[in-house]
């Protein structure tokens, strides 16, 4: 699986969006993916990932990509990881150093 770079959008609703590249069959109907924020000091932001996540699929319900909503303004510093299922499959830091 790849995941090539996530996407920030910010305003009020912000996004965050990733597309993802993963060998068939990875379909919705047997797999999640997210996109989870953690604050600098890597505690997760108070967000309903389950209702603010959007998995993108083509025709066959391959999953290609992820975009997270996010109506709460996000700390200026902040970090954004694509789950896949449970596991973490791409990190990204944004803020004044990245």
């Amino acid at each position: 699986m790849q995941v090539v770079q996530i996407q920030y959008t910010p305003g009020s609703p912000g996004t965050l969006s990733a597309s993802i590249d993963a060998p068939p069959p990875y379909t919705d109907a047997e797999h999640f993916v997210s996109i989870l924020l953690l604050d600098e000091s890597g505690v997760p932001l108070p967000i309903d990932y389950y209702r603010q996540t959007t998995v993108q699929t083509d025709g066959a319900g391959q999953i290609t990509g992820v975009t997270l909503t996010v109506d709460e303004p996000l700390p200026p510093d902040f970090e954004a990881i694509v789950m896949t299922d449970a596991f973490p499959a791409h990190r990204q830091t944004f803020g004044s150093d990245s």
